[in-house]
């Protein structure tokens, strides 16, 4: 089963497509500063995890690349 339950429809697929890659390019720039040793901590791999459990594997692909690469 390659398409998602949860998008059926070419559009409906790239409005979803479009907010995600928004939402993952959001929480790409927005960052939790920690300490010095360690890096910052972001909330976009949650985002994208989710982008691709509800997208299909390539559809959620090319959403999280958009979005990391506009981010």
């Amino acid at each position: 089963m390659s398409e998602s339950v949860f998008v059926k429809r070419s559009s409906a697929k790239l409005a979803l497509m479009a907010v995600m890659s928004a939402l993952i390019a959001v929480t790409t720039t927005l960052a939790i500063p920690v300490p010095p040793p360690l890096s910052t901590i972001t909330l976009a791999p949650i985002v994208i995890f989710v982008t691709g459990i509800l997208m299909g594997r390539w559809l959620g692909l090319v959403s999280a690349a958009i979005g990391s690469g506009i981010g």
